[in-house]
């Protein structure tokens, strides 16, 4: 009798489980164990926790940068002393020096991406060059489009919204560097 039990008790607990996954209500991370060993399955790796403020790199250039990850912005913004946009070989590229706190500093000279227009919280739209570079954050490598401005009383100079974040950081406002950039060189 007392085996009879147990085997409804777990297959009514299978059957929560499943219905769980279906829905949606069981993390990624709890699913990976479900869909191990099955073919067809391609798992995405789960998100991981950081605080709203971590450290960073920018690379090329390996520049140590403290990141304030932004879940109210929907693009990520990088501030720099100063930048020009310029023209080579018939395409508009954008020179730029991107400084830390530390006064550590990079030049660069990126291809623009396109021009956009960013509302700011105090006034009207505003034009931002955009540029692509490689950004460090944990064990998380990827390539963020980024909204080039010079606004000197920011402490953070690189802000990532939610497009950079999506699918691969979830973000906890009661931490802040929790993690050390660790992506190589």
């Amino acid at each position: 009798m007392l085996g009879t039990r147990r085997n409804v008790f777990l297959g009514g607990l299978a059957a929560v489980v499943q219905i769980l996954l279906l829905c949606g209500a069981v993390p990624p991370s709890a699913q990976a164990h479900e869909a191990e060993g099955k073919p067809g399955n391609r798992q995405t790796p789960a998100p991981i926790m950081l605080g709203w403020a971590e450290r960073a790199r920018i690379f090329p250039g390996n520049l140590p940068i403290q990141a304030k990850l932004d879940t109210g912005a929907n693009t990520s913004s990088l501030n720099v002393e100063k930048y020009q946009i310029i023209e080579r070989d018939g395409k508009k590229w954008v020179r730029l020096t991107a400084r830390n706190r530390a006064n550590g500093r990079r030049d660069y000279e990126l291809e623009l991406v396109r021009i956009s227009k960013t509302k700011n919280h105090h006034g009207p739209l505003v034009q931002r060059p955009v540029v692509r570079l490689e950004i460090c954050i944990a064990n998380i490598r990827k390539t963020a489009e980024l909204n080039v401005s010079r606004r000197k009383d920011f402490i953070y100079k690189l802000l990532l919204g939610r497009r950079f974040l999506a699918n691969a950081i979830t973000v906890d406002p009661s931490k802040k560097f929790t993690m050390q950039p660790s992506c190589g060189r």
